[in-house]
């Protein structure tokens, strides 16, 4: 549910950018659209790994599930990656 309530502000966006945007605002909103969509790919992948090992997406049975360290940074980094494309972060908003 959170990653589709994330992803849920993508379509109101690129037509707010696509009515009101200023110069050259198609390739704006498109450019918008795929840069988010492509840094949100890896919160989604990250969240099918976690739902892959832990069985379920329950947080309490999350938080009891032990990964390994080297798993913990995979899936760290890709909802940083995430988060660091929407928010936007320096150097990532283009």
């Amino acid at each position: 549910m959170f990653y589709i309530f994330f992803e849920s502000i993508l379509a109101p966006l690129f037509i707010l950018i696509g009515i009101f945007g200023s110069t050259d605002k198609l390739r704006a909103s498109f450019y918008f659209f795929l840069y988010t969509f492509l840094g949100s790919l890896f919160m989604l992948l990250s969240i099918i790994t976690i739902s892959s090992l832990s069985g379920c997406t329950d947080m309490d049975i999350i938080y009891k599930t032990d990964y390994g360290y080297l798993t913990q940074v995979f899936l760290f980094m890709g909802i940083f990656i995430a988060f660091a494309v929407k928010t936007p972060v320096i150097f990532l908003n283009t």
